[in-house]
């Protein structure tokens, strides 16, 4: 898709904005590599990358993750098997072994853009 196709009204728009952005992200290549192969001036991906990013910074929020204890011992003193991710040097998250894929997706894409 080129700039000349994208919708029109403000939603789309961004929501297409969006996805380049994280597409450039998982791709690795440069701003102007990615630009180049996909169409795009520089000067426009640059503005949208800026845009979103200040719009996510003012959409942050805590998320509260509900617990559901399986017995009244510690999980993490009868299960071992913890797993603890590190973000950016940033943030750590300990994950308990019954954890809820979907709520470590969201917490994960919301510190990653931090």
């Amino acid at each position: 898709m080129t700039e000349h196709t994208i919708e029109a009204d403000p939603q789309s728009r961004k929501q297409y904005w969006q996805k380049q952005i994280e597409s450039w992200e998982e791709s690795k290549l440069t701003q102007a590599e990615y630009c180049r192969r996909n169409g795009f001036k520089i000067s426009k991906f640059l503005y949208w990358k800026t845009k979103l990013r200040k719009s996510q910074k003012s959409n942050i929020s805590f998320v509260r993750i509900p617990v559901q204890p399986t017995s009244e011992t510690n999980l993490a003193e009868s299960n071992p098997s913890q797993i603890r991710i590190v973000i950016r040097g940033r943030f750590q998250v300990e994950i308990e072994p019954a954890f809820d894929p979907g709520t470590l997706q969201k917490l994960i894409y919301t510190l990653e853009r931090l």
